[in-house]
Parts: structure tokens; sequence; C-alpha cells
């Protein structure tokens, strides 16, 4: 059979490329060993430290050391061996030609071997001068390292030296310090007993004549012309009057003195009473001065506070502006966005809300209780979630991730279990009760929370005992129903999803940040400002109509800006009202749908989960950013 010559040079064609493909794997193969060969190991650690390996890759992969294996069972359908298709071989055309070669025509041996003599001696040569100079390198690596660790030691034993004279200096400096303070006391002793004695000095210079003004001012010195009267003209008068008018003078001069007495007496005390109150007044009128200086001080201060206070909150709000919502880009489609809770652990962009998806499905609950006054049990509220996220939910997860990863690894070896929080509807039933028993306890929680926080303070947010736990237990038994719907165990996968995530304790929120649906501000209505043509009927006055309130704005488009929460000095917490809003009207047109609930108002429903939305972000808020500034963005 002869081989056309296309078909020859094909088949030597795919010999040459196979052979090129093997020098290139023996070639790759050597470059690993030789770079293998090079590696200069680690050096030992200092005293008192050690080498731990870390994963530095961008995303943590658990590894397990046997992977989830599954058994299936097919049967292929048996079918006869095709034939082997026959060689096909083009017809030949033309004319066959001869022609005759003689030897050394076409190749000579000597002339053509030099060039690859060349090459092969060459490559051995550039071979052997790459092995030697890569000796060579680790030779000088080795006497690097020697030198380095010759050098470390040596610093280090100067840095012992320099803190032992440290620490020699701040022992003098402790022992300086003491001793001037020793001195500063004394000269404080010394200064004090000599302002002292000056004051006292100062003090009694004048007390002899302070003594006599005050003994005088307060009648301790009688007037002369007084005394002679009562001591020299009382007497006299009162011996010649003895004896004609003896007891109606005594008692006439008795009256006149009781009266001048009284009278002085009066006197005396009206002047003290008035001293005592010019100094009480002076006493207060200080008081008031001083306070209303400290006040003013204390304004003046506030102010400076409150402006500098005011300068920061502009300053954050202008980097929360340039760095997180400017960077923030747009995504189609609002009921299609993954709902997740607000605080700034994600560094991913996402659509927050107070508790994620679950925590808005818990307020539709609140809010359906009020509305129909009636109390969910335990198998009503677990039906309600499988039909909604079995035949409504647009969200594409619906995923409670607040577990943390580290106790949920130590529950796993403490109970020497094996299995994936997001396929436990293939675990065994004994595993379930201890993972739901597992996921009940709030201690296994990630601390902060805005679930976490809703679950401890349930009384504050006005929400009635265990209601939480039944909402749990609720999510927990549709994930991990036998009963699947359509979809089976990938529907599960894709839509319900427990998780779990590394708790950082460090907290690093700044603000809070509210993309708020735009409000329209309607324009008033014109004043009418034309002229009556003919005289008109008094009409009776009418009530001034209130001017148009401002308004959400109704026509929004179905888009949602996706905020990254995470920088890397700083965090912020993230609401979307206008996701929430569309999960609201949502859910509160399904559940019309469902049997029972025919005949809800459904208005009356959005107004009561609106409200309580409202309060329970107020009060989320308030406990865990209560000194946090808000920051309103109107975008849509």
């Amino acid at each position: 059979m002869v081989v056309p010559a296309s078909t020859q040079q094909e088949i030597e064609r795919q010999q040459e490329l196979e052979r090129k493909h093997r020098v290139r794997m023996e070639k790759r193969e050597n470059l690993v060993a030789q770079e293998a060969e090079r590696e200069v190991s680690t050096p030992e650690p200092v005293e008192g430290r050690k080498h731990y390996s870390a994963q530095t890759e961008a995303y943590i992969e658990t590894l397990t050391e046997k992977p989830v294996e599954y058994e299936k069972e097919i049967q292929t359908d048996f079918y006869i061996d095709r034939p082997p298709t026959p060689l096909f071989l083009p017809r030949k055309e033309g004319e066959d030609v001869e022609t005759q070669v003689e030897d050394g025509e076409l190749f000579d041996f000597d002339l053509e071997v030099d060039p690859i003599l060349e090459v092969l001696v060459g490559k051995v040569i550039e071979q052997g001068r790459m092995e030697v100079l890569e000796e060579e390198e680790l030779r000088a690596m080795r006497d690097h390292q020697r030198f380095f660790e010759q050098k470390r030691n040596a610093e280090l034993m100067e840095v012992q030296r320099l803190e032992a004279e440290e620490q020699r200096r701040k022992e003098e400096a402790e022992r300086r310090k003491l001793q001037a303070r020793a001195r500063r006391e004394q000269r404080n002793q010394a200064h004090k007993k000599y302002i002292a004695r000056i004051i006292s000095k100062r003090y009694l210079q004048h007390i002899g004549r302070n003594t006599i003004e005050l003994l005088n001012s307060e009648g301790s010195y009688k007037d002369p012309r007084e005394t002679n009267f009562h001591q020299e003209l009382l007497p006299w008068l009162y011996k010649q009057a003895q004896a004609q008018q003896r007891d109606s003078l005594l008692q006439l001069i008795e009256e006149l003195f009781k009266k001048g007495v009284n009278s002085l007496l009066s006197e005396h005390k009206n002047s003290v009473d008035k001293e005592y109150q010019r100094r009480e007044d002076q006493r207060q009128e200080a008081i008031k001065h001083q306070q209303q200086e400290e006040k003013r001080k204390q304004d003046r201060v506030q102010a400076r506070i409150d402006r500098q206070k005011r300068r920061e909150i502009e300053a954050l709000r202008e980097r929360v502006r340039q760095e997180i919502i400017e960077k923030s880009e747009k995504a189609e489609g609002i009921s299609r966005q993954e709902l997740s809770d607000i605080d700034g652990r994600n560094n991913v962009p996402i659509v927050g809300t107070p508790g994620g998806i679950l925590g808005e499905f818990l307020c539709f609950i609140v809010s359906l209780e009020e509305v129909t006054g009636k109390q969910l049990t335990q198998e009503q509220l677990t039906q309600l979630l499988h039909d909604y996220v079995n035949k409504t939910m647009r969200v594409p997860k619906f995923k409670v991730d607040v577990l943390q990863e580290e106790k949920v690894e130590t529950f796993k070896q403490e109970n020497q279990l094996e299995f994936a929080l997001n396929e436990l509807f293939s675990a065994m039933p004994t595993t379930l009760e201890q993972v739901n028993s597992f996921i009940l306890d709030r201690e296994n929680w990630v601390p902060g929370t805005s679930l976490g926080v809703i679950w401890e303070h349930f009384a504050e947010f006005n929400l009635r005992e265990n209601l939480f736990e039944q909402l749990l237990q609720a999510f927990f038994t549709v994930s991990t129903s036998k009963q699947l719907p359509e979809g089976g165990l990938n529907y599960i996968k894709e839509k319900l999803e427990i998780g779990a995530k590394n708790w950082t304790p460090d907290r690093k929120e700044a603000a809070v940040v509210r993309i708020r649906i735009p409000i329209v501000y309607p324009e008033p209505p014109p004043e009418n400002t034309e002229e009556p043509k003919e005289p008109q009927e008094p009409q009776e006055p009418q009530e001034p109509q209130e001017p148009p309130q401002p308004y959400e704005k109704e026509d929004l488009e179905d888009q949602v800006l996706m905020v990254n929460p995470t920088r890397e000095e700083f965090s912020v917490f993230v609401i979307h009202q206008a996701p929430q809003k569309y999960f609201r009207n949502e859910i509160c047109n399904w559940v019309k749908t469902v049997k029972g609930y025919n005949d809800l108002d459904v208005e009356a429903l959005k107004e009561t989960m609106k409200a309580k939305g409202s309060q329970i972000e107020e009060k989320l808020l308030e406990i865990i950013a209560n000194d946090l500034p808000v920051f309103d963005f109107e975008i849509n």
C-alpha cells in the first residue's frame, strides 16, 4: 500500500510535536529539581519565639482529610462495537516521475555535522557553567546566612546592653524625680508659712482700730450726755420729786426709761440686720457672678466641642461618600439581590437590612400576628416559611450566617461529627438533634450581630417570648426537611443556607449609612392673583389648605447600590430602604394567597410592617450604634 505524501508529512509533524513536548516536560522537571536544590532554609527563630505555618491565600478553604463520598449506581445500554473506519486514501492524480540521486549530492556528513557538534558542545559547556554558578551561589548564600546570624547575635547583645543601660537611666530619673518632688514640697511648705505670716500680720495690723469701730457701731460706747443724764440728772430729779410725787414720778420715769432703751435696742437691731443683709446680698451677688462666669466658660467649651464634633462628622461623611458610596456599583434587579446584615464584618458589596432576610421575615411574622390578633403555632410558622421559600421567594438565598466558625469546628471535634452546614438535609437524625441544640444556643453566635441583639433584648423590641426560637426552629426544620420540593437537594443548596464566619472582636464601625428612597418635594399651588369681575355674594370662610407634604418616590428604577461596608481603617452599618420596601410588598401580597389569610387586609399589614420595621431599626441602632452619626444618601 502506498502512503500519500501529505499523510506521511502529517505523521512526521505529529512525531515532531510529541518530541518537542517531551523535551519541554524534561526541561520543566529539571528546573523544578534545581529550584528545590537551591532552596535555603529559613533562619532559626530567636529565643522566645516560634515559627508557625500560616495560610496566605485570598480565600480560606477548609481542608478535610477525606472528602464526602456518595455511592451511585448506573446501568449503561449494550451497544455493538462499531467497526474501524477504513483509512481514506485520495485517488491518485497526475503522472509519476522518477529521478536518480547519487551519493553525496544531497547530504555531506562531514560538512553538516559541524554545526550540530558546535551546538552540542556549546550546550554542554553552558550547562556545566550554569551548575558551577549555582554551586557558587549556594555557597555565597550559606556564607551570607552565617554572616547574618553572627550579625544578628551581635545586635541582640547590643540591644540587651542598651536595654540595661536604659533601665539604669530610667531608675536614676525616677530617683531624681523623687528628690525634686521632695525639694518642691519643702519649698511649698516654706512658702505657705511665709504667706500665712504675711496675711496674719496684715490682718492683725488694724485689729485695734477695727475692734473699737465695731464696738462703737454695736453701741458698746455710750454717749456721755446720755450717761450724765442717767447717772446724774435722773438720780437728782428722782430725789427732788420723791417727796412730792414719789409714786407717779417713779412710774413716769420708768416709762421714759423703757421707751428710751427700747428705741435704742430697735435701732441697734435694725442696723445690725441691715449690715447682715448687705453682706449676704454681696455674697449672693458674688456667687451669682461666679456661677454666670462658670456657665459662660462651660458654654464656650461646649460650643468649641460641638463645632469640632460637627467638623469631624462632616469630614467623616465626606470620607464615607468618597471611599464607600462613590466606589460602590449599582446592580440590576432589586428583588434578586441577597439581603445581608447591616454590620461591617462582610468585606463584600451587600444590600443591608437589620438581621438580613431572617430579620425581615421576623418583622413580617410580628406584623401578621398583630393584624390578625392570633399567635402562630410552631407548625403554622414552619409551613409559612416553607411555602414562601418554595413558591414566592425571589431573593437568591435565604442565608443565616451567625455562627462562630471556631465554635463549629470545636463542636465537631468534641462530638466526633462529620457534617457540612449547607448539607444538613443529608445528615443522620441524631446529628440533626445535636446541631439543632447547638444553633439554638446563643453562646455559639457571633456577638453583636443584629439577630443576636434582637434575640437578647426581645422584650425591648416588643416581641413575644419564644418567638425568635420558634422562627429559628422553623428555619432549621425547613432547611433539613426530607420532604423536598421540586428541585430536590440542589434546590435546598441554592435557596437555604446556615453559615458560619470568623469572628473579629474588634469592631470598627464609625457611622450608619442609610441608602434612602429619594424624597419628592411637591411645588405649592400658585396663588390666585386675578381680580373678581363681578361682585359675588359673600361665601362662608373656607379652612386654609395645608401645604402638600413631601413623599417617597414611587417609580423607582429596578436597581440597587451594592455597598461594601468594610475598609481597612473603618467600617459602617449599611441600611437599604428600597430593598426593604420591595421585600415587604412582595411578602404581604403573597400571604393573601395562602389558605386562611384570603380575607387579610394587605394595606393594614403593609403599614404595620413598615411601622414595626422602623421601630426595630431605631431600637437596634440605639443599642449597637447609639453614639454613631447617621448619614442619609438618597440614591436609587
